[in-house]
């Protein structure tokens, strides 16, 4: 019975990864959030049976785990991204305060031509 739950759970483990890498350069943020959210909860379980895993199990989680440095690495760039793109959206906003000035609405402006 623990031993079926283990193979499950590694199965599900897998198979959302290999799911993940298939979309991997399609996938928004919300989407890995929800990916993590999954992976997490499957980990949690797993954990549960700890004491039960068995050598053949440490290998397929080994190999699960291969995978992680690729999908960190997107991650990591769409975590980049998006502060590069709330860097610049900051600066234009820096910029567009700067040149709105707060006039007073009765102020007269006399142009001196020669």
């Amino acid at each position: 019975m623990v031993e079926e739950s283990i193979q499950l759970l590694l199965h599900q483990i897998e198979q959302l990864t290999s799911n993940v890498l298939i979309t991997l350069h399609e996938m928004s943020e919300e989407q890995f959030e929800q990916f993590s959210i999954q992976r997490e909860e499957l980990i949690k379980e797993l954990e549960m049976h700890r004491m039960y895993i068995n050598k053949e199990h440490r290998i397929q989680i080994k190999k699960i785990l291969d995978n992680d440095p690729i999908i960190l690495q997107r991650m990591t760039f769409l975590k980049e991204e998006a502060g590069q793109w709330l860097e610049k959206k900051t600066a234009v906003r820096t910029q567009h305060n700067a040149y709105q000035h707060a006039y007073t609405l009765d102020s007269v402006f006399v142009d001196h031509r020669k």
